[in-house]
């Protein structure tokens, strides 16, 4: 609504969302508007992308290479690897809800809008929708790509679940790095996550 009414203000606008569930198609459609997904799943997985915990670890005094190699570990093979079956189905059913949503009906009479109806229903394939996204977590698993897994895997319990990797408390881990960020660490951790937000939108 912001972007739409230039009458109002003179701010260029853009939206940023979760990548989600989403399909490639689904996120090409919403920058027609402006909005961008970011390149992980959700925006908590940016406290999770190996550059800020690489820059994180050095700061603390902790090896980078060591604790990075605790966390891919921990996130792909402890937290990922058990809840894969979840997330596929979770998947699934966000993909068919788009589809559906995508039905449109509006302005037909009612022998219209049933036969666009079942069209649309029979368009729907409910296997080919659970291979792709089956295949889609399964190989960032067996492929071990942490950054792959991130921008899959929709889990917000995990940025308060790596902390002590770090030394730090679990719980405390997001508000410290925040803390950072509004302080003398800005331009660092700017910089550590900077890759995974939308190219689109200028900074």
């Amino acid at each position: 609504a912001f972007r739409n009414s230039p009458s109002l203000h003179h701010c260029q606008v853009f939206g940023i969302i979760d990548r989600d569930y989403r399909s490639d198609y689904e996120i090409e459609k919403y920058k027609n508007d402006g909005i961008y997904a970011l390149k992980v799943a959700e925006v908590e997985n940016l406290f999770l992308v190996e550059e800020l915990i690489r820059l994180i670890a050095d700061y603390l005094g902790k090896s980078p290479d060591e604790s990075f190699a605790q966390i891919r570990e921990y996130v792909i093979h402890t937290r990922f690897a058990h809840q894969i079956d979840r997330q596929i189905c979770q998947s699934v059913v966000a993909h068919l809800k788009y589809q559906l949503t995508a039905i449109e009906l509006s302005k037909k009479n009612d022998d219209e809008a049933k036969n666009s109806l079942n069209v649309a229903l029979q368009n729907i394939d409910y296997e080919k929708t659970k291979a792709e996204e089956e295949s889609k977590f399964r190989d960032a698993l067996c492929e071990e790509d942490y950054a792959k897994v991130l921008s899959v895997f929709n889990e917000k319990g995990l940025t308060s679940s790596i902390g002590h990797f770090l030394g730090l408390v679990d719980k405390e881990y997001c508000k410290s790095i925040l803390a950072l960020l509004n302080g003398k660490m800005h331009n660092e951790i700017s910089d550590a996550i900077s890759n995974y937000l939308p190219p689109e939108i200028p900074r």
